[in-house]
């Protein structure tokens, strides 16, 4: 058991060196002298009876003690932030926090009515939202920095999902471009196009990037975008092509929008709630992923564009209400 001199304060200062492998990088981020610093983790490496930590030239690297207790401190730092912000809240007469992440376009199109039926049986719940990408999502959940996210489909050792709808990989083009007519485009009827696409982080990108390669095209890439809207905005005014996931909002455009086809079968995945197995979910969290869940099979952004279907994965997972 730790003595009661390990303290909050030292463990953010292991966790800071942790990540940025540098005394001099985590003294300036964390507001201390580097010689401050060094004593804290001498300080908490006595404590714990090890080394954490050793110098290979003017770097800094984790020891196998240091790397194994380092998530056991990424979460109960973040327990302890919760368990602030939670004070916080009863003071403000709130009772819980409900952080959700997801990408901003997926945000936007899907959470407007999903916080209006929550609210309805949860007012006393805050609800913070995060947009980040996919990738930073699944990892600000496996941090504890969530506790819902909204993302591809993904299970592991830490963290489970419910699929709640599909998402296709769709071009986004002028009515006027000459594909415009077609019901459907492969990958290479993109040959010489300029396209206009979502940076690597998106799912999309990464299901497209693999096409490519698989059907050995060069795509022609105009413009590489986080901003969907700015995308399907240049595509109608004639710009290029867009490609984008199916979540994009097209309804008010002038636009034509076709899935991509690739080895016989619509381009696309499933977009999931996810979160950490590690404990069971509070009662508001797992409210949240039932009303979710429950609407967003019905109404999902996309939906009104009759595209294939997808291979549909299994919906049933286990039971995540709580225990």
């Amino acid at each position: 058991m730790l003595s009661l001199s390990v303290d909050l304060r030292s463990l953010r200062h292991f966790l800071t060196i942790a990540e940025t492998l540098s005394f001099s990088r985590a003294a300036q981020i964390l507001h201390r002298s580097q010689p401050g610093l060094s004593r804290s983790i001498k300080e908490l490496e006595a404590e714990f009876g090890l080394e954490l930590f050793e110098r290979v030239g003017r770097r800094v690297v984790l020891r196998p003690e240091g790397e194994f207790l380092l998530g056991h401190v990424r979460r109960l730092l973040a327990d302890a932030d919760e368990l602030q912000e939670r004070a916080q809240l009863l003071a403000r007469e709130r009772n819980f926090i409900l952080r959700v992440g997801g990408a901003a376009n997926t945000l936007e199109r899907v959470m407007p009515e999903v916080l209006k039926l929550y609210r309805k049986s949860w007012s006393n719940v805050e609800v913070q939202l995060k947009s980040e990408g996919g990738s930073a999502v699944l990892a600000a959940l496996e941090r504890g920095e969530l506790d819902v996210g909204i993302a591809r489909t993904t299970n592991s050792d830490l963290l489970t999902s419910l699929v709640i709808f599909p998402t296709h990989v769709i071009a986004v083009l002028s009515r006027s471009h000459r594909l415009a007519k077609r019901r459907a485009l492969v990958v290479k009827d993109l040959y010489g196009e300029r396209l206009l696409i979502p940076p690597r982080s998106f799912t999309s990108r990464i299901l497209l990037d693999s096409a490519f390669n698989s059907e050995k095209v060069r795509p022609y890439i105009a413009l590489e975008s986080h901003d969907l809207n700015t995308l399907v905005a240049l595509a109608e005014a004639g710009y290029g092509v867009a490609l984008t996931p199916s979540t994009v909002a097209t309804e008010s455009r002038s636009v034509a929008v076709l899935p991509i086809m690739h080895a016989g079968s619509p381009l696309g995945g499933s977009n999931s709630l996810i979160w950490a197995r590690r404990r069971s979910l509070p009662a508001h969290v797992s409210a949240f992923i039932e009303i979710a869940a429950k609407h967003l099979r019905r109404e999902f952004p996309g939906r009104n564009l009759r595209l294939p279907p997808l291979a549909r994965p299994d919906l049933t997972i286990t039971d995540y209400r709580t225990r």
